[in-house]
């Protein structure tokens, strides 16, 4: 009798801890079975067998900005992948030639002659008339706007692979008579050297960063560029880019205005691309509004008070809307990790100062993004997946 009723306390527990075991289990059970069907009709949605791959990493979600071409664009470079081969140019005697202007008797022309050793590109002065002879007489063709790409790159440093890119899109997609880099430096380095030897019609346009505007010290580097691409365009005509601008498509259609900005917001201007004929009249009235300038303000000068003068001299100048920098630096994540629909774009701005993303090449081949799209475009003719 006693050793019974010692006995009742074990034996209710052992029986308590044997209930919540047992329990434990067939719960676990019914969680894996669970897991396992959801699985498997994943997999025949999805058109899948049994070994869909739950370790394979998430695709980034689709932003509001996916349309159906572009999620039918996404599922065509995700299944349908190309050869893309090496689109970099080894060094070759044949490729060993640099891009030069002769002017003699009223007349230029160019030349290719022998690239030095250190690659840099054929030099002129900023308002050489030799300069301006050959854009007179080879750079126009039925558009207001000659065929004239400009970049501005003051301070010694290395060209990064976007800057490699920009150009190699601007050569690809506006095809200019000549791409001037407005410098007192030239960019180095290894894509710089395989630029020399892609892109034929680059000169070096040599000044000095502008220093003071109506007695005003200029502070940021980026302001002294800002005057510089305005005293570009007035003198020469055709597009400016900043070297995160990749541009996308002809601009044929952009040349035949005066003047071209695009929004970068509802309420200012992007100087990161313009389109303008030599002289135009509303570059004027911009460089007139610097009598104001403050050097202690970011970009007050550069976007806004071009956003103000475009309402107050309508006929001065034609807004792309959402065609030329769309889209702007609060939504640009949209193109490094999402799918963004740059398909209607004539150019697109990455904004690389404030965007710290470092990739080479060789990683855009199958960067299954919008970036990843825009690049091989660039780089292979097509936004598909690159196979190797």
């Amino acid at each position: 009798m006693t050793c019974r009723l010692r006995c009742r306390p074990f034996c209710y527990c052992l029986f308590r801890i044997l209930s919540t075991f047992f329990s434990l289990v067939g719960l676990a059970v019914c969680v894996f079975t669970l897991s396992v069907l959801q699985v498997r009709e994943l997999s025949r949605v999805a058109g899948q067998d049994s070994r869909f791959d739950l370790s394979a990493t998430p695709r980034p979600a689709l932003n509001r900005h996916v349309c159906s071409p572009c999620l039918m664009e996404r599922t065509n470079t995700t299944r349908n992948r190309r050869h893309c081969g090496n689109v970099l140019v080894k060094p070759s005697v044949s490729n060993n030639k640099r891009f030069e202007i002769k002017c003699e008797n009223n007349e230029s022309l160019s030349v290719l002659g022998d690239m030095p050793e250190d690659t840099s590109s054929f030099m002129l002065t900023f308002k050489d008339p030799c300069l301006k002879q050959y854009v007179t007489q080879h750079c126009y063709d039925q558009k207001k706007v000659p065929r004239i790409v400009h970049y501005v790159w003051f301070t010694k440093h290395a060209m990064d692979v976007y800057s490699f890119l920009s150009v190699l899109s601007a050569s690809k997609f506006l095809n200019p008579c000549v791409i001037m880099f407005h410098a007192d430096f030239l960019p180095f380095g290894p894509y710089w050297k395989n630029l020399m030897m892609n892109v034929k019609n680059i000169v070096f346009v040599r000044r000095q960063a502008p220093e003071r505007i109506f007695g005003r010290r200029l502070g940021y580097i980026q302001h002294k560029s800002d005057i510089a691409r305005i005293e570009a365009l007035t003198e020469y005509g055709g597009i400016y880019l900043d070297c995160d601008q990749l541009v996308l498509k002809s601009f044929d259609d952009l040349r035949d205005y005066h003047f071209v900005m695009g929004h970068e917001n509802a309420k200012n201007l992007g100087n990161s691309v313009m389109v303008s004929v030599p002289n135009a009249q509303f570059l004027s009235v911009w460089h007139g509004s610097y009598k104001t300038y403050n050097p202690r303000q970011w970009g007050i000068h550069s976007t806004f008070v071009p956003f103000r003068l475009a309402q107050d001299n309508p006929s001065l100048i034609h807004i792309e809307n959402d065609t030329l920098i769309n889209p702007d630096l609060g939504r640009i994540e949209d193109v490094y990790s999402g799918h963004f629909n740059w398909t209607n774009n004539y150019a697109i701005h990455l904004y690389t100062r404030w965007v710290k993303k470092s990739y080479t090449l060789s990683q855009f081949r199958t960067m299954d993004t919008a970036i990843g799209q825009i690049v091989r475009l660039i780089l292979y003719g097509s936004p598909v997946l690159c196979s190797d």
